[in-house]
């Protein structure tokens, strides 16, 4: 082996050894840990490590020596302990409270994916110089490498968006539709869809927000359309009312909004304007309903966290 070639196995060795243990750190920790007290960031000692493990790949005269055996049989155990650690902490937060293995064991569960993935990486040079031509070597580390990083990331962002839902889903095994749904999108948000659908015939035509916060949800037309659906759903503005004839709209979502931040200048509380009305439909304290006779006049509602439906008068 040329004096070349080692420096770069020993470069790759130290790399991988400092990329592990960053991860391994930022498991035990936050990430970012290691960037703020060491002014280095973990996904740049990554990206030196996988470099330096396609280079190693492309040069010949490496032998069985590339990665050490017993280095090699260290890596596997990691491997196995970690994965086995990342599953077993997994079931047992679902089984409990988020963050309860944080609280206990001071943990970052999705974090244990890196350190994960730069065990694996170990195992990935060792395989593809043993069993692969050299000439074949670059192109298959690059597409395996990009794949486990992939898969990485996405496995990471999955555990985080379902782990709410995972966990509700195995400590109340027996909820049904109307629990799940609530528990998955909010329950605001889906009794005020069951309220629509009660209180209005099938071909409705709906005005409802503009899309955006405080409305994502019920100012989404695509969105609240699989819930209301055969309802018809478009969307107005903030203060100017349409045509209501011409646009033959049935009924105007009465619609504080389901969220508490807001973008793109809207304020909560829609509509802002006033609507010719044969009634309005209020959900009153408790999921009461409340029926008023007459015309929506905005002034009288603003500012006030009312939700329900206006029926436009025809």
């Amino acid at each position: 082996m040329s004096k070349n070639n080692r420096i770069i196995q020993i470069a790759l060795y130290f790399f991988w050894g400092l990329t592990l243990f960053a991860s391994l750190l930022e498991t035990f920790t936050y990430s970012g840990f290691f960037e703020k007290h060491f002014r280095v960031n973990f996904s740049f000692l990554f990206f030196i490590t996988l470099i330096l493990g396609f280079v190693i790949l492309i040069f010949p005269k490496y032998g069985r020596d590339i990665i050490p055996e017993k280095l090699y049989k260290i890596d596997k155990i990691l491997l196995f302990f970690l994965v086995f650690l990342f599953l077993s902490f997994s079931l047992l937060e679902l089984a409990t409270y988020k963050n309860f293995v944080f609280s206990k064991f001071h943990i970052q569960i999705v974090n244990l994916g890196w350190p994960i993935l730069v065990c694996l990486y170990l195992i990935l040079v060792k395989k593809i110089y043993s069993k692969n031509p050299q000439k074949d070597r670059g192109f298959t580390f690059l597409f395996l490498a990009v794949f486990f990083w992939v898969l990485t990331l996405n496995i990471m962002t999955i555990y985080s968006m379902f782990d709410d839902s995972l966990r509700y889903l195995i400590r109340n095994p027996r909820a049904d539709y109307g629990d799940k749904m609530s528990q998955r999108i909010g329950k605001q948000f889906y009794d005020y869809t069951l309220f629509i659908n009660k209180n209005t015939p099938e071909n409705s035509r709906l005005l409802i927000p503009p899309q955006g916060f405080p409305w994502p949800q019920s100012g989404n037309a695509a969105y609240l359309r699989y819930f209301v659906y055969p309802r018809d759903v478009s969307n107005g503005d903030e203060y100017k009312a349409p045509d209501f004839k011409k646009a033959g709209i049935d009924y105007v979502l009465l619609d504080w909004g389901e969220a508490d931040k807001t973008e793109y200048g809207y304020t909560h509380g829609w509509p802002k304007f006033d609507v010719p009305a044969e009634e309005i439909i209020l959900i009153g304290a408790g999921g009461k309903i409340e029926v008023t006779k007459g015309n929506y006049v905005y002034e009288k509602y603003k500012d006030k966290n009312v939700w329900g439906l206006i029926k436009v008068k025809k």
